[in-house]
């Protein structure tokens, strides 16, 4: 069989002391990868709405699960996961706001969410985003439950309740119900009037 391998080209095979590996150099590694991609939505966040949403998509593809797990109980990599895992937090937020306001694509959105919440279950700016995507998508009834999962969770675990700012999207949700109720009961009343 014939190479296509250039016959100058160096080859990504070492070899040192009784051990191979493969070199493949800087920016071949999912992490640093994945760290170009969110430094590069958050910079095209305010310039260009759908490369920024690109780069947030391209990360949440190679962040499928917690990096270095495969050392779960080797120290240093506590602080590394960690610190991917806020990257990966960071960049799900963006990727959901820039699906709502950018493609309007709320299923999107809200589905980002509920992967960052398996994830980090207290985490109440993805319980706002996601519960603001299932309104916008008219999708009340999976709104509420969303808000009496979390009120829920919250109660049982700090007694607290959800920020002013998660009660106020429910609150809309009543407002807008109620006054849709009205509406109608008048609109029927005129048909038999």
């Amino acid at each position: 069989l014939a190479s296509n391998a250039k016959p100058d080209a160096v080859s990504p095979l070492r070899y040192t002391d009784g051990t191979y590996w493969l070199d493949l150099g800087g920016g071949c590694l999912d992490t640093e990868l994945f760290e170009n991609h969110v430094s590069a939505s958050r910079e095209l966040e305010t310039d260009n709405l759908e490369m920024a949403l690109f780069h947030c998509e391209s990360a949440l593809q190679l962040y499928r699960d917690d990096f270095l797990s495969d050392e779960p109980y080797e120290e240093w990599t506590l602080p590394r996961r960690t610190e991917y895992l806020e990257l990966f937090f960071q960049v799900s937020l963006r990727a959901a706001e820039l699906l709502i306001k950018h493609r309007k694509d709320y299923a999107g959105a809200a589905e980002i969410c509920r992967k960052a919440l398996k994830k980090d279950p207290f985490r109440e700016e993805f319980y706002q985003v996601g519960i603001q995507a299932l309104i916008l998508a008219e999708r009340f009834v999976e709104a509420i439950n969303a808000y009496k999962k979390y009120s829920q969770l919250l109660m049982e675990e700090f007694q607290l309740e959800p920020s002013p700012a998660i009660q106020a999207l429910i609150g809309n949700i009543r407002d807008e119900r109620y006054e849709a109720n009205q509406t109608q009961k008048i609109d029927f009343g005129a048909k038999q009037g």
